[in-house]
C-alpha cells in the first residue's frame, strides 16, 4: 500500500507545472566565480544563467549577493560539492560570455533590452521579464559598448530609458505588452528593492529568466493597489516566488522583528488565489532543479503512548522552514552545520518546504538523509507555499495541491499561520486542513512569531487529527519563562507546550539551555513522539472525534 500511495503521490504531482529538467546530456557545469562583479554584471549574468539552463544545466554561479551575509556565505560552493553530482570545469565570467553570447556562435542570446538608471529597480524587473520571454541579456546604458561591439556585437531588440515616470507605469506598460495569459509566464517573482539589508539580489533571476516569469515590485504598504493589480492579472495558483516585504524600519537591524510588509504581501497573495514560494536569497536554482525529483520516506512515529501524568512535555520546532532560500542557505549555516549539533541532546523538529523536494531534490536529500535520531522534518507554513488560509480565495485546491506535494516530500505534519502572525487559525480553518491533508499529515502546529504562551487552547482536535498551539522562543530567557507559564496554565496534567524557536536566535545549544533551566519536570520529545503522547493522554478525541 506504501508504494501504491507514493505512485499516486507522484501521479499528482507530476499533473501540475514542475520545474524544468535538463533535456540535452551535458557532462560538464560550468562555475564561474561573480563575487567581484557589480550588481549590474551580477544581473546579467544571472539572466545568461537562466538562458541557458533553460535546455540544460550548465551555468553555475559563485558569490552572488543574496541573502543577509552574501559576503560570507559558503552554500553556493557547499551545494556544489554536495549536491550537485557533474563534473565541473572552472571559467571567467568572460568565458561564459565568449562561449554563449558571441555574434555568429549560434548561441542561445538574441539580443539586449536595456533597462533605465533612472527607474532601476523596475525597468530591471521588466527586462528581466523581456529577458525570459525572448533571450535577451538585461543590459545597463554602461554595459552596451562591450556588447553591442565586437566581439559580441549583440543588437538592441528593446530600450527601456525615457518611458516611464512612475512604478506603476512601468508595470501598466508590461502587461499591456506583454500579457498574460497570453505569454505563456510559469511563474510570477516579487523581487527588485531591499531585502535584508542588501539593495541588489540577483540569484533568483536565473530562475525567473528560464520559467518565463514575470517578475515585478511593489511595497504591500504603500502601494497595495499596484500589487493587487499585477497579482490579479495571472491566473489562479500561479505560484509567485521572491519575497514581497522591503527592509521596514521596524525589521532593520533585527532578524527577529516582523517585517510589516510581510502580511499585507502574504495576505493579498493569498487573496488572489496564488502562494507565496520565498526564494528571495536562492542561487542557482536552475541547476538544482534540473536532477530529477524522487519520492521521500522521513522519520515520524507518532504511535499513541502513554504519558508521565506528572511531566510538562515540549516539543521544539526551528522556524521559517517555509522560504526556500532559507533552506539553501541559513538552515545550512546556522543550524545543520553548527558544531553543537552534533553534540546535542534534545531533540528538536526542523521546519522545510514541501517545494524543495522538487525545486531542489539533491538538497532535499541531503537534508532527509543527514537527520540525527533525535530530529524530523516539519512542513513550514502554510502548506506548498506560504499563506494565510483565512484570506485564501480557493483554499480548496490549494490544499489539494498541498496534499500532494506532503505525500511526494515524505512529510507528516503542517505547520500553519493566518493573518500575519496575529491570530491564530480559526477551528474552520483547522478543520480543512485536517480534513484535506489526512492521512498524509497526522499533526497540525500552528502560531509563530509573538505569542508569549500558548493560545487556548493549547491542544484541541479537528477530525481526530491534534492541533497544537506555539509560543514563541527569541531567546533562552523568554522561552524558559514562557514555557513555564504555559504550563501553569495547562489544563492538568500532563501538560504539552509546543516552541517556534526563532531560528535567527536559536539553535541547538540554545534549545539545550532551555531545558537544561526548566529541569527535570520538563521532557523534550521529538515531535512526532510528542503527537503521539498527546493520542495517549487524549484517547478517543485523537481517534477521530473533532472538537
Amino acid at each position: 500500500m506504501a508504494a501504491v500511495a507514493a505512485a499516486m503521490a507522484l501521479v499528482a504531482v507530476l499533473a501540475t507545472p514542475l520545474p524544468l529538467r535538463a533535456r540535452a546530456a551535458v557532462t560538464t557545469l560550468l562555475v564561474a566565480d561573480v563575487s567581484p562583479l557589480s550588481n549590474d554584471d551580477q544581473l546579467l549574468f544571472a539572466a545568461l544563467e537562466g538562458i541557458v539552463n533553460r535546455s540544460s544545466a550548465r551555468i553555475y554561479l559563485l558569490g552572488m549577493r543574496n541573502g543577509q551575509d552574501f559576503a560570507t556565505d559558503p552554500t553556493d560552493r557547499l551545494w556544489l560539492h554536495d549536491a550537485v553530482p557533474m563534473a565541473t570545469a572552472s571559467v571567467t565570467p568572460g568565458d561564459l560570455l565568449d562561449r554563449f553570447a558571441k555574434s555568429g556562435s549560434k548561441g542561445p542570446v538574441k539580443g539586449l533590452v536595456v533597462w533605465d538608471p533612472a527607474l532601476p529597480v523596475d525597468t530591471q524587473n521588466i527586462a528581466t521579464t523581456i529577458a525570459g520571454l525572448y533571450d535577451y541579456l538585461p543590459v545597463s546604458p554602461g554595459q552596451l559598448t562591450s556588447l553591442t561591439g565586437a566581439p559580441y556585437t549583440q543588437p538592441v531588440k528593446v530600450d527601456l530609458r525615457g518611458r516611464f515616470t512612475s512604478r506603476a507605469q512601468a508595470y501598466d506598460w508590461a502587461l499591456a505588452t506583454y500579457p498574460p495569459p497570453k505569454s505563456s509566464y510559469g511563474l510570477m517573482a516579487w523581487l527588485g528593492g531591499p531585502r535584508n539589508g542588501n539593495p541588489g539580489q540577483h540569484g533568483l533571476r536565473d530562475f525567473v529568466v528560464a520559467h518565463r516569469g514575470f517578475a515585478f515590485e511593489a511595497d504591500p504598504q504603500s502601494e497595495g493597489p499596484l500589487a493587487s493589480s499585477i497579482l490579479d492579472a495571472f491566473p489562479a495558483e500561479t505560484p509567485v516566488f521572491g519575497y514581497p516585504f522591503f527592509d521596514d524600519p521596524i525589521y532593520e537591524g533585527s532578524r527577529h522583528a516582523v517585517a510589516p510588509g510581510e502580511g499585507f504581501g502574504v495576505g493579498e497573495v493569498s487573496r488572489s488565489g496564488k502562494f507565496l514560494v520565498p526564494s528571495t536569497d536562492s542561487t542557482n536554482l536552475t541547476v538544482h532543479s534540473s536532477f530529477s525529483p524522487m519520492p521521500q520516506t522521513t522519520p515520524w512515529d507518532d504511535s499513541a503512548a502513554t504519558p508521565d501524568p506528572t511531566k510538562t512535555y515540549v516539543a521544539l520546532l526551528i522556524s521559517d522552514g517555509d522560504n526556500l532560500g532559507y533552506n539553501q542557505q541559513a538552515l545550512r549555516t546556522l543550524h545543520w552545520d553548527d558544531p553543537d549539533r552534533v553534540t546535542s541532546t534534545v531533540p528538536v523538529g526542523i521546519s522545510v518546504s514541501p517545494w524543495l523536494a522538487l525545486y531542489a531534490p539533491r538538497i532535499y536529500d541531503f537534508y532527509v538523509h543527514g537527520l540525527r535520531a533525535n530530529e524530523v522534518l516539519v512542513s513550514g507554513p502554510s502548506g506548498a507555499g506560504y499563506i494565510y488560509p483565512q484570506f485564501h480565495s480557493d483554499l480548496a485546491t490549494y490544499l489539494a495541491n498541498t496534499k500532494a506535494r506532503l505525500a511526494f516530500a515524505g512529510l507528516h505534519s503542517q505547520w500553519i499561520l493566518d493573518d500575519g502572525y496575529v491570530s491564530s487559525p480559526s477551528p474552520v480553518i483547522t478543520k480543512q486542513y485536517a480534513a484535506a491533508l489526512s492521512p498524509t499529515v497526522s499533526a497540525l502546529f500552528s502560531d509563530y512569531g509573538g505569542y508569549v504562551v500558548t493560545n487556548p487552547p493549547p491542544v484541541s482536535f479537528s477530525n481526530g487529527v491534534p492541533v497544537v498551539h506555539a509560543l514563541w522562543g527569541d531567546s533562552v530567557a523568554n522561552t524558559v519563562g514562557r514555557v513555564r507559564a504555559s504550563a501553569t496554565t495547562y489544563p492538568g496534567r500532563p501538560a504539552f507546550v509546543l516552541v517556534a524557536l526563532s531560528t535567527w536566535g536559536m539553535s541547538y545549544l540554545q534549545a539545550q539551555q532551555v531545558m537544561d533551566q526548566l529541569g527535570t519536570s520538563f521532557v523534550a520529545v521529538r515531535p512526532d513522539r510528542f503527537v503521539g503522547l498527546i493520542k495517549g493522554a487524549y484517547g478517543a478525541l485523537a481517534g477521530g472525534a473533532a472538537s
